[in-house]
């Protein structure tokens, strides 16, 4: 059984947290402007999806599911409108790059990509219609709650139609396919005594990842603040701005093109700054020893909105404890119940906790995204990304 669930890791992905529906979940959050793509390619890529909210942290591979986390997640309507989105992103985006580590650069819709990938390796099912990550996880005997295992394996899984069609489908996806998975499907159908028909993924043109530095693309006009401009006084500082203004840190600095970590905020009075409409929302300081558990609990709110509104914390949260001090969102941004008070320092009620907060390893490791802009945007999508300074 060792064996069989080390195949299995690197083609099942995890859903951790409370089921909260939202049909206007957006994949990144990208600012006019950003360097390497167009203002065509960022509003497309800024589109809401009518998915659930599930979509942006079910990013692990070593978890199986609840039957209430796949019933919300792989809905018709949500595999409709990633479709959709897919093919406008490789159309709107389809020049438009921007530069990674190690020399490469990346194309626009590589995130995007990472996800439609995702959700369908989630969402297989076999010829019966069964949700293949459902009815591995029952034949593995394991707890979607905790993970562990409750009974025995069954000895037929490795050669259950779903685990060939999982891995199956990772096989055929351009981004997730690799040699190691082909080997691996290749030595399960051996040892199963079957066949299994595999369509190799179209190679990908323009290539979704290639050597050399991204282009810098032409804007097709001139960027405005899409919101209200604040003017400096004196005093203020990168958290009283984000505060007062009512956005989350990470996005005030996205927004105007200013380090990470507040470094050389600007301080003189009079110098002007964007506040995007769309991002704003009920500020909230975090304080030491916070977690995404009480933060929400201080927001009536659940774990998964806490940190659907604030990618930077991480698909689980685990970079919270670094942005104590700072300001985070407990409400949607851009929504109407963003109030005008000044936001939430402390509550007394938020000191339960909850084991989504663990830090979890994933076993698929992509290469990050890290231009300077986007990559806050989307710290922690993937492992090795849990160091970026806030």
């Amino acid at each position: 059984m060792k064996a069989i669930r080390v195949s299995l890791s690197t083609v099942v992905w995890a859903v951790v947290g409370f089921r909260q529906v939202l049909a206007d979940v957006r994949i990144p959050a990208i600012p006019q402007g950003t360097e390497g793509l167009t203002d065509t390619c960022i509003r497309v890529l800024n589109q809401a999806l009518n998915c659930d909210a599930s979509l942006n942290w079910a990013t692990e591979t070593n978890n199986f599911y609840s039957k209430s986390t796949i019933d919300l997640l792989c809905t018709s309507d949500c595999r409709a409108s990633l479709n959709g989105y897919i093919e406008q992103v490789k159309s709107a985006c389809e020049t438009s790059r921007y530069s990674g580590p190690n020399g490469l650069s990346y194309h626009a819709g590589y995130t995007a990509q990472l996800v439609w990938e995702r959700f369908n390796i989630l969402c297989t099912s076999n010829p019966a219609g069964e949700n293949c990550n459902l009815l591995l996880g029952n034949l593995a005997g394991i707890d979607p709650e905790n993970q562990q295992p409750t009974a025995a394996g069954d000895p037929s899984l490795m050669c259950n139609d779903c685990a060939l069609s999982v891995v199956k489908t990772q096989v055929e996806m351009p981004l997730a396919s690799n040699a190691d998975i082909s080997s691996a499907l290749s030595s399960i159908a051996s040892s199963c005594k079957t066949t299994v028909a595999v369509t190799p993924p179209p190679a990908a043109s323009p290539p979704w990842v290639k050597v050399g530095t991204a282009p810098i693309a032409t804007s097709t006009a001139t960027p405005v603040c899409a919101g209200k401009t604040y003017i400096l006084q004196d005093g203020d500082t990168c958290q009283s701005v984000a505060q007062k203004q009512r956005i989350n840190t990470a996005q005030l600095l996205m927004a105007n093109n200013l380090l990470a970590g507040c470094y050389n905020f600007p301080t003189a009075a009079g110098t002007a700054l964007c506040i995007p409409s769309a991002l704003t929302c009920d500020p909230y300081i975090v304080k030491s020893g916070d977690t995404c558990t009480t933060i929400a609990n201080v927001a009536k709110a659940t774990w998964a909105q806490i940190v659907s509104w604030n990618a930077d914390l991480g698909r689980s949260c685990q970079n919270v404890r670094r942005y104590a001090g700072k300001v985070v969102c407990i409400s949607n941004p851009g929504s109407t119940r963003a109030g005008s008070g000044s936001g939430i320092t402390a509550s007394e009620t938020s000191t339960a906790t909850s084991a989504i907060d663990t830090v979890f390893t994933l076993s698929m490791r992509p290469i990050p995204m890290d231009n300077g802009h986007t990559n806050v945007i989307i710290t922690d999508m993937w492992a090795g990304n849990d160091e970026e300074e806030l």
